[in-house]
């Protein structure tokens, strides 16, 4: 009885270990596209580092193809549709408008994206012929998130993994800031938390992590405190810039004041003036106890900020009556976009053209459609480059991104594309990138004559022609 018990289990573990290794087997193959290929990546013992370029969605494309120069690959400028945001229905329309209210970005592009989104390498020629050393520490990659969207998050961990040699990557630590969107935090449930295991700012304590301000205020105290905070000429890394912070502060208060209020007092000495010439409205501003930060750079004994400014920061420009300050940028003047065509906007199915509803120099004027007159002006629009659509040669036509529901306007042109960019040209559509929206008409036969915008489709009322 023994030995057939014995038999029956050996059998068991065989069967055991076979379904195993054929689950792995196909995990390893099945899966190849959506998880790591480093072909690009050097194993251990290589030391020429190529970033990978990952094949994004088909709506991605390339203008040409791959050239090949030595040992690096050439990456043709890549242009993203521009009707990658287009609106097909409502519950299109829900997550734009929805991810303008919290995240100030549209959402409905970043999902569409994917995770795995083919980049442009940026970086300077010289940077791919670079030659690193063989044996290099691991790397933890630290990713603080608030409330961001779902998918930004990803595929920010996905590029990570994408573009970093398995080798050299320990591990990607992302720290939730007390988020407070449900499908975040479940997220975050399903990433098992790490801590930070060495100091990554090279003093003894993490005292710089807690200094109440961004960018700025972390670079100062890291180098006063005797650490480095050291540049990699050939790193890029992407951000998103918002037009508003999606999140607000505690209380309704200014943070950013309160906060560059206190790195002054804690670490600018008498420089603090210079502060208060730019912000004398913050003078006399309460900014709580900082009796601990003090006692922290006294322990550190740490630099003054005069011995910053002189040996790391000499470049910054410090006004005094025996220093006559000079500029570090010229402004000269900014380069408008070529302009490829410019004529009378006419809608098909009213038989009449856009123009400003008061003046072409009133900023925020509404924009509708009256009788053509091509003898008239300020009914010539310019249609650039940029794929900006400028009215009498002063505003853009322009949308409110957050309500996608207002009307057109007109606006001064700031040439980030966004809410003035505009497609012409596909089915005669006047298309918004941004809104992911085409201009219609309201109705063709009323004297108000006023627009909007609409779900793109066949109708004539959508249909329009830049006639010269």
């Amino acid at each position: 009885m023994g030995s057939v018990t014995l038999r029956y289990f050996c059998y068991g573990c065989l069967f055991t270990s076979v379904t195993w290794s054929i689950l792995l087997f196909l995990y390893f193959n099945l899966s190849r596209e959506s998880r790591l290929s480093f072909k690009n990546v050097p194993i251990q013992g290589q030391h020429r580092f190529q970033p990978r370029f990952t094949r994004g969605p088909a709506i991605l494309h390339r203008d040409g193809s791959q050239v090949r120069k030595g040992h690096a690959v050439e990456t043709p400028k890549l242009d993203l549709s521009p009707e990658l945001g287009m609106i097909f229905n409502k519950q299109d329309q829900e997550v734009r408008d929805m991810g303008y209210h919290k995240h100030a970005f549209n959402v409905l592009i970043s999902n569409r994206l994917g995770y795995n989104r083919d980049v442009p390498d940026t970086r300077n020629d010289k940077c791919r012929d670079r030659i690193y050393p063989e044996a290099l520490p691991t790397a933890s990659i630290v990713i603080c998130f608030y409330n961001e969207a779902f998918s930004a998050l990803l595929r920010t961990v996905h590029s990570v993994l994408d573009r970093t040699p398995n080798y050299l990557l320990h591990e990607i630590i992302l720290v939730d800031d007390h988020s407070e969107l449900g499908k975040l935090l479940y997220f975050s449930k399903h990433v098992q938390p790490s801590f930070l295991k060495q100091d990554m700012i090279m003093i003894d304590k993490l005292v710089c992590l807690k200094s109440y301000v961004g960018n700025f205020g972390l670079s100062i105290c890291i180098w006063m405190c005797g650490g480095q905070l050291l540049i990699v000429p050939c790193s890029r890394v992407g951000h998103i810039f918002r037009k508003r912070r999606p999140y607000g502060s505690p209380g309704g208060q200014d943070t950013m004041a309160h906060n560059s209020l206190r790195l002054a007092h804690v670490w600018m000495d008498d420089y603090k003036e210079q502060y208060f010439v730019l912000r004398p409205e913050l003078r006399n501003r309460d900014y709580g106890d900082i009796s601990e930060r003090v006692a922290i750079r006294k322990r550190l004994q740490c630099h003054s900020f005069k011995w910053y400014l002189d040996n790391i920061y000499p470049e910054m420009q410090v006004s005094s009556p025996h220093k006559p300050q000079h500029p570090v940028f010229i402004n000269k003047g900014l380069k408008r976009p070529k302009v490829l065509q410019r004529g009378r906007l006419r809608n098909l199915l009213a038989d009449k053209c856009l123009v400003a509803q008061g003046r072409p120099s009133q900023k925020g004027g509404a924009v509708v459609v009256r009788n053509c007159d091509p003898q008239d002006p300020e009914q010539e629009w310019a249609y650039d480059e940029e794929h900006e659509l400028i009215l009498g040669g002063l505003l853009c036509l322009d949308m409110f991104e957050i309500r996608s529901s207002d009307p057109p306007r007109l606006m001064k042109c700031h040439g980030s594309g966004g809410s003035q960019q505009w497609t012409l040209g596909k089915n005669n559509w006047l298309y918004q990138v941004s809104v992911g929206q085409c201009l219609a008409v309201t109705n063709p036969l009323s004297i108000k004559g006023y627009v909007t915008m609409a779900i793109c489709d066949d109708s004539r009322s959508q249909q329009w022609q830049l006639e010269s």
